[in-house]
């Protein structure tokens, strides 16, 4: 008897799926196909998993807990309110007025009223001004900003007008740079410390703006020995 031919749409004893449309296949044939891949990658992405989960745990039991860990180490940098901050070679302390700081060796100290000033010898325009002012509940921002608000500058640009750490003090600093009568443009930095409810100063750091990045070290110093009197 001859062999009658396979009906159309079956051509391995099984469903043929039906002609794509639009160049789409119906995602039901798709995943009947892959399914038997998509069980044995699971199956072997479980056993990975597991060896993983072990050699962690082989690992981390060999760990020290955390408390035996090893300290950070001390940066030895004291606090700012008991003016004990470390003095670098080629700095010392000097004393103007009710106030005392380290500086370089060969800067001088003059105290005018409630204004202390320690400058670089030979002109060079670096000066740092320490003043008495009234202590401030908030840092000081609003009265930097009030002194912002009425100071006029020839090309005065603001960098910054922020609280900042200092300590147990509050404080807040205000950064700018302009340009002199003369031409030199200069970096100023202006920070309002609060000590208590009777002390309070403004320390004001001014240099040629081509020598900001040098005096950092000097602002550093200055403020971790930083200390008032009395």
């Amino acid at each position: 008897t001859p062999r009658r031919p396979a009906p159309r749409g079956r051509h391995d004893g099984g469903e043929r799926p039906p002609p794509a449309r639009n160049g789409r296949r119906r995602p039901g044939y798709t995943e009947r196909r892959q399914g038997g891949a998509a069980t044995r990658w699971i199956l072997a992405a479980a056993g990975l998993t597991g060896v993983v989960v072990v050699a962690v745990l082989l690992v981390r039991s060999g760990e020290p807990s955390g408390e035996s860990a090893t300290p950070l180490a001390s940066t030895g940098v004291s606090s700012p309110a008991t003016g004990g901050g470390q003095v670098p070679a080629g700095y010392t302390v000097r004393t103007g007025g009710t106030v005392s700081a380290a500086v370089p060796k060969d800067w001088r100290v003059t105290v005018k009223g409630k204004r202390v000033t320690f400058s670089a010898p030979g002109g060079t325009d670096e000066t740092v001004t320490v003043e008495t002012v009234a202590p401030a509940a908030d840092g000081g921002i609003a009265a930097l900003n009030r002194t912002r608000e009425t100071t006029e500058l020839a090309e005065y640009i603001q960098v910054r007008l922020e609280q900042v750490d200092y300590g147990q003090w509050k404080a807040a600093e205000w950064e700018y740079t302009h340009t002199q009568p003369d031409g030199v443009p200069m970096h100023t930095l202006a920070r309002y410390v609060t000590v208590d409810s009777a002390r309070a100063y403004r320390i004001t750091f001014a240099i040629p703006e081509l020598r900001w990045k040098e005096g950092a070290a000097l602002r550093t110093t200055f403020f971790g020995t930083f200390a008032p009197k009395g």
